[in-house]
């Protein structure tokens, strides 16, 4: 896989945890697919994967 941000290859997906909030209102969010390039070090996620984000925490 290409990465978008120095186009060369080697971009892997990769699946993380995040929390968001804290207390009553903590919400986990499990295998959030985030997208790591070995050769320029930049970790992002798709604009699909930030939209449902925002979905979920709504």
């Amino acid at each position: 896989m290409n990465c978008d941000v120095c186009g060369q290859q080697g971009a892997r997906i990769r699946k993380i945890s995040r929390a968001y909030g804290k207390g009553d209102n903590l919400l986990v969010i499990e295998n959030i697919p985030l997208i790591s390039c070995s050769n320029c070090g930049a970790s992002y996620f798709t604009t699909e994967t930030l939209h449902e984000i925002e979905r979920i925490k709504a």
